[in-house]
């Protein structure tokens, strides 16, 4: 069975002052958990890295130590604008020392700028828009060397890194909507890990 790490990389590097649970994370491991792709984990890089004090050097070498206990054969990046440049610096270290590791990142900046993402980062794969249908398909399929999947935009090996983007995916309807599995927030840290004071 492969292992697949869902990863909230680093927002502000502080510590947390009534910072809630990352939802996207949670929402994602219900949706992969009921389509049984395989085992899967969460990490939540920015309630673990709030020590402000330290280097980005000191950040990605304990990510990328974070992430490889885990032995993933694919990790899928939630990403928000302000955390892009973390992600692509994550992405060009970890792919680095584990090439055969997929990467895929999902959220607002690939869906973006999809073309920017995927040359800055050098990950294999983004997620554009929705994910609950995409991402579960792409996992199911990550040993493949092409993936015509809705909603997927990938380097492409066997055309020297050429980027191919695949249509986009249909939104849910109100019906699939409503039958979204509830986020797992058991996934995640505890509460007070993220609200200490409360």
């Amino acid at each position: 069975m492969k292992n697949f790490v869902l990863v909230y990389p680093p927002f502000s590097f502080k510590a947390p002052v009534l910072r809630q649970p990352p939802l996207p994370i949670a929402h994602l491991y219900a949706v992969l958990e009921e389509a049984k792709v395989g085992k899967t984990e969460a990490v939540d890089l920015d309630v673990e890295f709030n020590q402000s004090t330290k280097s980005i050097d000191y950040f990605l070498d304990r990510a990328v130590k974070r992430i490889e206990s885990l032995e993933p054969a694919a990790i899928c990046i939630a990403c928000k604008s302000a955390q892009l440049p973390f992600t692509i610096l994550f992405t060009r270290m970890y792919k680095s020392k584990h090439p055969e590791t997929k990467v895929i990142v999902g959220g607002w900046m690939p869906t973006l700028a999809p073309d920017s993402v995927l040359e800055l980062s050098k990950c294999d794969a983004v997620v554009r828009g929705e994910g609950e249908k995409s991402l579960p398909q792409l996992l199911k399929r990550i040993d493949d060397e092409a993936w015509d999947i809705s909603g997927v935009s990938y380097l492409s090996c066997a055309e020297g890194d050429k980027i191919v983007h695949n249509p986009n995916s249909v939104p849910l309807s109100r019906e699939e909507f409503d039958r979204l599995p509830y986020p797992r927030f058991e996934c995640l840290p505890p509460l007070q890990t993220y609200q200490p004071d409360h």
